[in-house]
């Protein structure tokens, strides 16, 4: 699944950097299509749980990749809202970054 994203093509810095940015994307893609087919199932049972409980969630529209969004309403329109938001970031880091904290 992911065998076109060796290390040597992310680290060689003869690679063109256009082409390393495509390649980012193409890895966030692959990564967030994986989970999402692993953690949407997830979610979905959760929502059934918790509708279980009394509550009446339902799902609005079909959502994206990595983004699912349930909620539920009285009659005058207020609510509750469950989301799911997955995200996946690829990119270069220098050698003199440091994560904040």
């Amino acid at each position: 699944m992911f065998e076109k994203f060796t290390a040597d093509k992310f680290l060689n810095k003869s690679v063109d950097p256009t082409e390393k940015k495509n390649l980012c994307k193409a890895l966030e893609m692959q990564i967030l299509e994986e989970l999402d087919r692993c953690v949407r199932p997830a979610m979905m049972k959760i929502i059934q749980d918790l509708n279980v409980q009394g509550h009446r969630f339902v799902q609005e529209g079909e959502g994206d990749l990595g983004d699912v969004q349930f909620h539920e309403k009285d009659e005058c329109g207020n609510g509750f809202l469950v989301a799911l938001d997955v995200i996946v970031t690829v990119g270069s880091v220098s050698a003199k970054w440091r994560r904040p904290g």
